[in-house]
């Protein structure tokens, strides 16, 4: 941990656009013929992986093109892990929509979601991801807690 601490201090933040490009460069470069991602790439906004090795001329080519043709539109003041939170949200709102769905049909009970409302969603997102959960403080580690009146048992 204490090297990838100090590898990092070495790489100052990289914005998104640069990230694109330099991810666009390695994939039209040689790749290396045995591959062992350095660990600073576990904090990077992107890196290729060693699946690129396997990819056809013709993969490669249209994968750098695409992570290029995205360079121009790449918000440069976005913080690494929000599009992941962006991701997971959507996700999230996916799976309700689908249990909404169930929920409509078999017991004609529509299911609210208080917390996927534009303006919670915002709220939420505006707090820093280091202050949104302490250890402890979630029960994520003693497992999933199903409700009793779940007819069909979840």
């Amino acid at each position: 941990m204490a090297g990838l601490a100090a590898a990092r201090r070495h790489h100052p933040a990289t914005p998104y656009p640069r990230a694109l490009q330099r991810l666009a460069d390695q994939l039209a470069g040689p790749l290396p013929a045995t591959w062992r991602p350095a660990p600073i790439d576990a904090l990077a906004w992107c890196s290729a992986t060693a699946a690129a090795s396997w990819l056809t001329p013709a993969g490669r080519r249209a994968v750098t093109e695409l992570v290029a043709s995205r360079v121009p539109h790449a918000a440069g003041h976005t913080a690494p892990g929000a599009p992941h939170d962006r991701l997971d949200l959507e996700w999230m709102a996916g799976e309700h929509a689908t249990f909404d769905t169930i929920a409509r049909r078999l017991w004609g009970v529509p299911i609210h979601a208080p917390f996927l409302d534009t303006a919670v969603a915002a709220a939420c997102l505006a707090i820093p991801p280091f202050e949104r959960a302490r250890p402890g403080s979630t029960s994520r580690s003693r497992g999933p807690r199903w409700p009793t009146w779940c007819p069909t048992g979840c």
